[in-house]
C-alpha cells in the first residue's frame, strides 16, 4: 500500500468536528485514515551495532498529519465563540 500524505491531509482538514464530538471520536477518524493511506507514527531507532532500540521516532508523514489534526481541532475552536451560544453567567464581566 502506498502513503500518500497529501490525500492524508486533505481527508484530515477535512473532518467534521461537531459539537457533539469527543476527542475520542475525532482521533478515531485521524487513525481511520492514517490507516488508509499506510501512515505509522514511528520508525524504528537502532544503536551503533544495529540492534533494535526501545526508542522510536515520529515519522515525517504521521509529524505533518498529527500537525494537520491539529490546526483542524484549532481552527474549530478559534470560531467556537460564533458557533456556539455561550451561557450568560460566564458571558459578561461585571
Amino acid at each position: 500500500m502506498e502513503r500518500n500524505v497529501v490525500q492524508a491531509v486533505k481527508e484530515i482538514q477535512s473532518i467534521q468536528i461537531e459539537r457533539s464530538h469527543s476527542l475520542d471520536d475525532i482521533y478515531k477518524e485521524f487513525f481511520a485514515i492514517c490507516e488508509k493511506y499506510n501512515i505509522k507514527q514511528g520508525t524504528q531507532n537502532y544503536d551503533e551495532e544495529g540492534k533494535e532500540t526501545l526508542k522510536t521516532f515520529n515519522s515525517f508523514e504521521w509529524t505533518i498529519c498529527k500537525d494537520s489534526l491539529s490546526r483542524a481541532i484549532q481552527f474549530e475552536l478559534n470560531f467556537f465563540d460564533l458557533l456556539f451560544d455561550v451561557p450568560d453567567n460566564i458571558k459578561l464581566y461585571k
